[in-house]
């Protein structure tokens, strides 16, 4: 089964999401060590990272719509619609995945607390620029389909 030109700029596209956000909560984490660690301690240094994966997954998890919607041979007059529909979908599903995680490490007792809830907001709000730069890629794309 051979793909077709636009599934692989889909999953190319998701390629480069996955690389540029796992970067991008790296230099999170790498940034927040000295000042995490001065602050909490040692323990702070567990809740960052586990906050970091936690807006990670999120962020890897809500992008799947977007990549099914980019990769799939759409009729130009429906493509701008549907992948508005997958954006929007997509940051629903980011947040949810990372609510829920959330509170569920939140609620146990695994990590600090109060720095696992600091870092979940610094980290949601540094790993928007890589998700941002997707959506806009994707719809650029769709923009490109309906000019045609």
């Amino acid at each position: 089964m051979t793909m077709t030109p636009d599934e692989r700029s889909g999953g190319l596209l998701y390629l480069w999401f996955t690389i540029r956000t796992v970067a991008c909560a790296a230099i999170l984490a790498a940034l927040g060590y000295v000042p995490t660690t001065r602050i909490v301690g040692g323990e702070g240094i567990d809740s960052m990272l586990a906050a970091c994966g936690i807006c990670l997954a999120g962020s890897l998890i809500g992008a799947i719509p977007m990549a099914l919607a980019k990769s799939r041979q759409l009729p130009a007059r429906t493509a701008g619609q549907t992948v508005l529909t997958a954006v929007l979908s997509s940051m629903a599903l980011r947040l949810l995945v990372v609510v829920v995680l959330g509170v569920v490490v939140a609620l146990g007792e695994w990590f600090h607390r109060p720095s696992l809830l600091v870092w979940l907001g610094i980290s949601y709000c540094g790993l928007l620029v890589p998700d941002t730069h997707f959506a806009l890629a994707v719809l650029r794309g769709s923009e490109d389909k309906r000019r045609l």
